[in-house]
């Protein structure tokens, strides 16, 4: 359907869900051919060392017949995990199946963005929705019983809702624009950065364009109670302490005796302040545990076996140590940013690697919540040792190109530095060409819609990096909007080029032709 002109010569056709599917039809036949060969060698979702809080509350429903949402993992994802008992099979599968189906269905809507902003369609959106579909991080966390696909998905469909801005004038779009926000965080409150971003977006450049009634109301209320009750405040001030370390104030009155006993780890983290992105792990544990071994000592492990009040400590301690160096953090918190996106891709595809890693998580859980795994797997131990010994014999082709992925999808190349030196980082390709899609999204003709695509996942990155450690799983929600960005930067390397070629052209027609002989002399 021809429905105007771009740039007042071309005629260009009308963006619809149509068009935007057949475009994704090879995306989707490949990711789906993938995903169906995953299963087949590995039928039962990874229970990593998160998945037990997640399947806690499906765990307690069926086993203790109580209902319980602890603040870390609500709302929707647990209480998706209550159902899957009550269906035919293995919970285990069933959540894999599950999650490689929204994976499929978000390519669409990864599609659908990427076309929406672009001009040269039939190039970017089947490139841009073929990479998603064999990215190996998002290929894995499909199949990893966790909430990120849903929230992947969530923020795939808000922006794809958002676009084009103009349609958010209409009270009914930005209606269901602001509940796929919503919905980001009701599948983990991790994605509040997220919301935040979109709804400020969505209202600044909608405002005066809808008439506000109660049912945007409802649903910036629904966001409000989300908002207040999910997460846990003595675990974001752990992170946000662990993150702070080094540049925590040993002098100070209040909190002394605490300071006190922080001073060797401050001290120690200090002396490789530079590379602190690689070492930060290494205290995590040790600022958290109630372990009577702990070496804070037996204080500290008191304070931390009292929520609220290890809550103030931390978080106290953590603020100032950012407000007494900003420039010193921010360089740290780009550093663990950078680190993330330089991280293999996290993988086992190998059934034998697969089985190998889940057994070594699975090996103490088997001792202390055997009813749980018996629930998940829909077996006895004996059936389950039965299943790991089948499943390990079994190939995935796909694991044969495992390291040739890692190598060619990578956005930075991180290489720490010797102790007190500065790690060297530097881009790959495709961190390039970010780059120049986001330097792209200046243009008049991107500035409106892109700003969906890359201001939440910046504000994301900044925020959850502020607070956590450098772990790559946190970048999984955002990865497509660098894929977009690809597009954005090389759609204006074809302009720039298409610009000089027809400056050229243009050059050439002007010139006078020289005159031609009437005849052409015969030889011989």
């Amino acid at each position: 359907m021809e429905t105007g002109l771009q740039s007042g010569q071309e005629p260009v056709k009308r963006w619809t869900l149509k068009r935007c599917l057949w475009l994704c039809v090879p995306a989707l036949v490949l990711g789906a051919v993938l995903r169906v060969g995953f299963l087949a060698a590995v039928p039962q979702v990874y229970y990593g060392s998160d998945s037990n809080s997640y399947f806690y509350t499906c765990s307690a429903l069926w086993n203790e017949h109580r209902v319980t949402l602890p603040a870390k993992r609500r709302y929707l994802y647990p209480l998706l995990m209550t159902t899957l008992p009550a269906l035919p099979g293995s919970p285990a599968v069933a959540v894999a199946v599950m999650q490689h189906a929204v994976g499929l269905l978000t390519l669409v809507g990864i599609g659908w963005v990427t076309g929406s902003l672009v001009r040269r369609k039939v190039i970017w959106v089947p490139a841009v929705t073929l990479l998603a579909a064999v990215w190996p991080r998002m290929l894995w966390y499909e199949h990893e019983l966790m909430a990120e696909p849903f929230v992947l998905a969530m923020f795939v469909l808000a922006v794809a809702l958002s676009l084009p801005v103009a349609g958010l004038r209409c009270g009914r779009r930005f209606l269901w624009f602001l509940w796929a926000a919503a919905l980001i965080m009701a599948f983990k409150p991790h994605g509040r950065p997220i919301w935040l971003a979109l709804v400020f977006l969505g209202l600044w450049m909608s405002w005066r364009g809808f008439p506000w009634n109660r049912k945007h109301a409802l649903a910036a209320g629904v966001s409000a109670f989300l908002v207040l009750t999910g997460g846990s405040n003595s675990q974001g001030a752990w992170l946000f302490l662990n993150s702070a370390l080094p540049l925590v104030q040993l002098d100070g009155e209040k909190w002394r005796e605490y300071r006190e006993i922080l001073r060797p780890m401050v001290e120690e983290s200090r002396s490789d302040l530079l590379n602190y992105a690689t070492r930060q792990r290494v205290y995590k544990k040790t600022l958290n545990s109630t372990d009577r071994s702990n070496s804070l000592g037996q204080e500290w492990v008191r304070l931390c076996k009292d929520p609220v009040m290890y809550g103030k400590v931390a978080g106290s301690l953590a603020v100032e140590a950012v407000l007494s160096a900003p420039g010193t953090y921010a360089g740290m918190v780009t550093r663990k940013i950078l680190l993330a996106f330089s991280n293999e891709q996290v993988s086992a595809f190998a059934p034998a690697r697969f089985w190998k890693k889940q057994e070594e998580l699975n090996r103490d859980r088997w001792e202390e919540r055997r009813r749980e795994l018996e629930l998940l797997y829909n077996t006895d131990r004996a059936g389950y040792d039965r299943m790991v010994a089948e499943g390990a014999a079994k190939r995935f082709w796909v694991s044969d190109w495992e390291s040739r992925f890692k190598k060619l999808l990578s956005w930075t190349v991180y290489e720490p530095g010797v102790e007190g030196g500065a790690p060297r980082i530097r881009p790959t390709w495709m961190g390039g060409l970010v780059a120049l899609g986001l330097l792209a999204t200046l243009r008049r003709v991107w500035w409106r819609g892109a700003a969906f695509v890359w201001v939440p996942a910046v504000f994301y990155l900044v925020l959850t990096y502020a607070v956590g450690d450098s772990i790559p799983r946190y970048v999984h929600p955002v990865e497509w909007c660098g894929m977009v960005l690809m597009a954005l930067g090389g759609e204006s390397v074809l302009d720039a080029l298409g610009w000089g070629w027809r400056v050229v052209a243009g050059r050439k027609s002007s010139e006078p032709r020289s005159a031609l002989p009437e005849k052409l002399p015969v030889s011989g």
